[in-house]
C-alpha cells in the first residue's frame, strides 16, 4: 500500500540519430528537456558528433558500429557536424538537436548567425509562427522553405544579402502557405531570387532582387500574394512572374 501511493517518476526517452556517410539522420531532432540521444555509426567511413560550440560535446572518431550519447537538460538549440565532413556553419554533413521550445512564449525568434550561422538551418530548425532574423551579412546559400507561417526579415534591407554566386538556382524556394519575406537582397541566382511554388497566402516585401538570371520574384500555383515596397531588376525573363493560377488574388 505504501509502494502503491508513492508519486511516479517520470522516465527520460532516449532518441536515435543515425550517422551514415555525409549526413545525420534525422536532421533536426526535437527531444524534451532530460532526454537522451543517442548517435549510432552506419557508414563505411569514420565520423565526429561535435558540438557547434567548442567543448560541449565531442564523440571523437566513430566507426560502424560505434554508439554516442548524451542528455540534454535544459531547453535550447543544439546544432553540430562532423569534423570529418561538415563545418560549423551548417555546411556538408551537420544536424541540430531542438530541445523543449527554445525560443520562448509568444511569436517565436531565431536570429541569423547567433542561433543558426546560416538562414538553411534556421528555417529547417523553426516551428511553424516563428521569426527568423537575418543580421546583415552575405549569406552565400539556397534556402528551401517548407514549414508554415514563418517569416523571414533581413535587419537592413540592402546590408542583408542572399547570393547564389551564379551556381545556386533558387534563392528562396518557398512551398508552405503563408510565409512572409522581407527587408533583405537577393542575387545571382540562376533561376529565381524567390519563387513561390503552390501555396496559399505569401508575401514579399521591401525585397530587392538583383541579376537573378531568370526571374526576380516568381509564384507558380500560388494564391492571394503580396509583393509590395520592393525592387527587381537584371533578370533574363521577368522582373515579376505569376503563372499557373486562375484567379490568382496576387496584388504586385
Amino acid at each position: 500500500l505504501c509502494v502503491a501511493g508513492l508519486p511516479q517518476t517520470a522516465v527520460a526517452a532516449t532518441a536515435n540519430v543515425a550517422v551514415r556517410d555525409n549526413r545525420f539522420e534525422p536532421l533536426n531532432l526535437r527531444i524534451e528537456p532530460g532526454d537522451r540521444v543517442q548517435w549510432t555509426v552506419a557508414a563505411f567511413r569514420a565520423h565526429t558528433v561535435t558540438s557547434d560550440k567548442t567543448g560541449l560535446f565531442d564523440s571523437g572518431s566513430m566507426r560502424s558500429g560505434d554508439t554516442f550519447s548524451r542528455r540534454f537538460n535544459r531547453e535550447g538549440l543544439f546544432p553540430y557536424f562532423c569534423r570529418f565532413h561538415g563545418r560549423r556553419d551548417g555546411v556538408g554533413m551537420s544536424g541540430v538537436i531542438i530541445v523543449g521550445e527554445p525560443t520562448g512564449a509568444g511569436r517565436p525568434k531565431i536570429r541569423v548567425p547567433k542561433d543558426f550561422r546560416t538562414i538553411r538551418r534556421a528555417v529547417a530548425a523553426a516551428p511553424s509562427g516563428s521569426t527568423i532574423v537575418v543580421a546583415p551579412g552575405v549569406y552565400r546559400e539556397s534556402v528551401t522553405v517548407s514549414t508554415p507561417n514563418l517569416v523571414i526579415r533581413g535587419v537592413d534591407r540592402f546590408r542583408t544579402v542572399v547570393t547564389g554566386e551564379d551556381t545556386r538556382t533558387d534563392g528562396f524556394l518557398v512551398t508552405a502557405d503563408d510565409v512572409k519575406i522581407k527587408n533583405l537582397t537577393v542575387r545571382r541566382f540562376t533561376n529565381s531570387g524567390v519563387t513561390f511554388s503552390d501555396v496559399t497566402g505569401y508575401t514579399i516585401r521591401e525585397v530587392d532582387s538583383i541579376k537573378n538570371r531568370t526571374y526576380g520574384i516568381r509564384a507558380v500555383g500560388s494564391f492571394d500574394g503580396v509583393i509590395a515596397d520592393s525592387f527587381a531588376w537584371g533578370s533574363g525573363d521577368s522582373a515579376y512572374r505569376v503563372e499557373g493560377c486562375v484567379a490568382c488574388s496576387t496584388i504586385i
